[in-house]
């Protein structure tokens, strides 16, 4: 019996689109430069831990009130003309 892959092939592209900032991250800036600027974001954890979660309450909360639609659509409409709209 043949062995499947554990992941399926959707989630490939987005495991690499994960991986690729913190590459490019030791790529441009060398690994001490890079392991310098992680240093910072780990020292500051505790914020960057706030921050992100009251970005995520004031997203849901956009959510459920049905304005994160409007946001959106005001954000496409800032976008350059094409088809292939990051949002």
């Amino acid at each position: 019996m043949p062995v499947r892959d554990a992941a399926p092939s959707c989630q490939r592209p987005t495991s690499l689109g994960l991986g690729i900032p913190f590459v490019a991250v030791a790529v441009a800036f060398g690994l001490r430069r890079g392991m310098s600027a992680l240093q910072l974001v780990r020292r500051h954890t505790r914020s960057v831990m706030i921050a992100g979660g009251g970005l995520l309450v004031v997203t849901g909360l956009l959510e459920l009130t049905g304005e994160w639609n409007s946001l959106v659509l005001g954000l496409r409409l800032l976008w350059p003309a094409s088809n292939s709209s990051p949002l």
